[in-house]
């Protein structure tokens, strides 16, 4: 294993980083790993953040070989009384195997762009809002291809230490949209709202504490729909009795099992329908130290 690193700060607003480093069994495997990062943040000027990581690997073992890049950026500059921001973030993954040039499966890559807007000077509160725009590909027959696009807002209301009070709400609104193909394999489109709240109230120098937690959350998401797949007669375990109703399609009911001569199997898959689904989580934790209100007393 050997390492190199690599520092400059040229002024004391800028600090540059680079490493490198690798790994290597010998016959087993073989791994490159190279970072850049930097940083700018100057009162006059927009903050600028940059990180990048690169990772190569070579498999000796599995015959396979793989690429690796992130990338994250964020630019933010503070006025008289709000801080827009925005942050870039990117991945690419891809694998490959050693005799062919196509993308064999768990490779990715996703976009994700978020600007935000935070508001200043309102101590002890602070209130921040962030729209993310995501897009995802994944293999599909070698090669990348659209999987999913995604729109999540992110609301967020914080009070710090007030009167012993202190206490956090967000809401985060997302909605993502899988595209046909990648739908088919199991993944549906979905629809989610969530709300968090967590309260914390602590007088008497701590002498009672108490925590409340609020959690909803809501989704749409595709109702999974039963098909039947024809197979080698032998292979299945259901078998097609006939169209008993003769409304001319093959309905549920008209599929039985069996144990030998099946020409038929069951999957799932989700359906175009969203139908809603709700999950609510509260909690209190009540803590009294005696002892500390008798000594707040004195």
């Amino acid at each position: 294993m050997r390492e190199l690193g690599f520092n400059y700060a040229p002024f004391r607003t800028l600090r540059l980083n680079a490493t490198y480093g690798s790994l290597e069994r010998k016959g087993s495997v073989r791994s490159d790993r190279t970072t850049l990062s930097g940083v700018l943040a100057d009162s006059s000027t927009p903050n600028l953040s940059y990180s990048s990581e690169f990772i190569r690997t070579q498999d000796y073992l599995l015959d396979n070989r793989s690429s690796w890049i992130r990338q994250r950026g964020t630019i933010s500059y503070p006025f008289s009384t709000v801080q827009p921001a925005l942050r870039i973030e990117l991945e690419d993954r891809q694998q490959k195997s050693n005799f062919s040039d196509s993308l064999a499966p768990g490779s990715f890559r996703f976009l994700e762009m978020a600007p935000s807007l935070t508001l200043l000077n309102l101590d002890p509160m602070r209130v921040s809002a962030e729209v993310q725009f995501r897009s995802e590909d994944s293999a599909s027959n070698g090669a990348m291809a659209r999987a999913m696009r995604a729109v999540t807002q992110l609301y967020s209301l914080q009070l710090r230490q007030w009167n012993s009070l202190s206490g956090t709400i967000a809401l985060s609104l997302r909605k993502s949209e899988v595209t046909d193909d990648f739908a088919s394999r199991g993944a549906p489109s979905t629809n989610t709202m969530l709300i968090r709240s967590q309260v914390q109230y602590s007088p008497w120098r701590r002498a009672l504490d108490i925590d409340l937690l609020y959690e909803f959350a809501r989704e749409k998401s595709g109702a999974m729909r039963r098909i039947f797949v024809r197979v080698p007669k032998g292979t299945g375990n259901f078998r097609y009795v006939g169209d008993v109703n003769q409304n001319g399609v093959a309905d549920d009911n008209e599929f039985e099992q069996t144990r030998f001569d099946g020409d038929y199997v069951a999957i799932t898959i989700p359906g175009d329908h969203l139908v809603p689904v709700a999950d609510l989580r509260t909690g209190l934790r009540v803590r009294l130290n005696a002892g500390k209100v008798f000594t707040e007393r004195t």
